[in-house]
């Protein structure tokens, strides 16, 4: 199975959330973003399995970034690694698509 036959359609015009003080939703994930949203889930997933999952319990500066997992999907581009954070009132979801993360889903989040 080739990469491209998993990837999921870019969104290119990203809409406002429900979150009026939440930080814009970019289309492409920038690498220092923290994999984490508080109160909710953030998870990495391969092939929809989750490899890495928000810990609250972890201190700040050991939560992973984006750009931890980036050499991993790299070097293995035909498994569908998604970033997935969902808040309350922001939800949203990246997929790796052979050179960087992009926004493949967006939604109100919960609450």
């Amino acid at each position: 199975m080739s990469a491209m036959n998993h990837w999921l359609q870019r969104i290119e015009h990203v809409h406002t959330t429900g979150c009026l003080n939440c930080p814009r939703t970019d289309a492409v994930a920038d690498p220092a973003t923290i994999i984490a949203v508080g109160i909710g889930f953030a998870a990495v997933t391969r092939d929809g399995v989750m490899i890495y999952l928000e810990d609250q319990d972890r201190p700040v500066g050991e939560w992973a970034e984006v750009g931890h997992f980036n050499s991993s999907a790299a070097y293995e581009p035909n498994h569908d690694w998604r970033i997935i954070l969902n808040g309350p009132l922001r939800g949203r979801a990246y997929q790796w698509q052979g050179d960087n993360w992009y926004l493949v889903e967006q939604n109100n989040g919960f609450a």
